[in-house]
């Protein structure tokens, strides 16, 4: 699902640049749900934001879903994301003035798009927050939300379009350990229910330890990849119940 040679990249210019990624190559099979980890500056997140179009490569390859995206333009990366990619940012990028359902129905009202295999926005919308707890909140505003709560509907507006690719950048940095447990745990459900390859920064090991595999940067190069050849694990049942964590 994930394919990326040789992807390097510098912020400045000059004596002054400074290298984020020096050849990072990596690969991650569909359904794999993988956690990046290491020292800030490490390259980590300019990785994911490459992954997710929303920065570009000096040199380098990436595929996703078998789609070149180091050579798309600005339009075609945005229509591409919109349709192949959810990312789950740790400040939430909610929009206050919304509701909760408004807030992860908006990318399909956006896209004008309809819910892949069927069914209508709202539909899909209501179905989402029941999986992550939330069927009884969705008419309420964000500042009525825990912190958990708030993550966890941003974890559902991510999956809202069912997107092979899921990328979240520390999206338990503003958690406590019990709330972080629950939303990664979520997150990992969510995507084998849905298929979903996910890609999760985090400087947390505790967190990392629930993914299917842990690869480990610094300096802007991968230095541990000890499940390089683990495979994806196979889809598990949605839950019979949709009981959630108050967190």
């Amino acid at each position: 699902m994930i394919r990326i040679y040789n992807a390097t990249k510098s912020y400045g210019e000059g004596e002054s640049a400074v290298a984020a990624l020096r050849g990072v190559s990596l690969e991650v099979p569909a359904g794999q749900f993988v956690a990046l980890m290491g020292p800030s500056g490490c390259g980590k997140s300019t990785l994911l934001h490459i992954l997710g179009g929303l920065d570009t490569l000096e040199k380098g390859e990436v595929y996703l879903d078998e789609r070149p995206i180091h050579r798309m333009g600005e339009h075609e990366l945005t229509l591409f994301r919109r349709e192949k990619v959810g990312i789950v940012f740790q400040s939430f990028n909610l929009l206050p003035t919304l509701t909760v359902e408004e807030n992860v129905m908006l990318p399909g009202l956006l896209s004008n798009k309809d819910v892949p295999g069927g069914g209508t926005l709202r539909e899909r919308t209501l179905a989402l927050l029941d999986e992550v707890g939330l069927g009884k909140r969705a008419r309420h505003m964000l500042h009525q939300l825990s912190g958990g709560e708030t993550q966890r509907a941003a974890l559902a507006r991510a999956l809202l379009l069912k997107p092979p690719v899921l990328l979240a950048d520390e999206p338990t940095g503003n958690l406590d350990s019990e709330a972080s447990a629950n939303v990664v745990r979520m997150l990992r459900e969510l995507g084998r229910n849905n298929g979903t390859t996910i890609v999760m920064v985090t400087h947390s090991r505790e967190v990392a330890g629930m993914a299917d595999r842990l690869v480990q940067m610094r300096d802007g190069k991968v230095v541990d990849d000890p499940g390089a050849d683990t495979p994806a694990p196979e889809a598990v049942s949605a839950p019979a119940s949709s009981s959630a964590p108050t967190a």
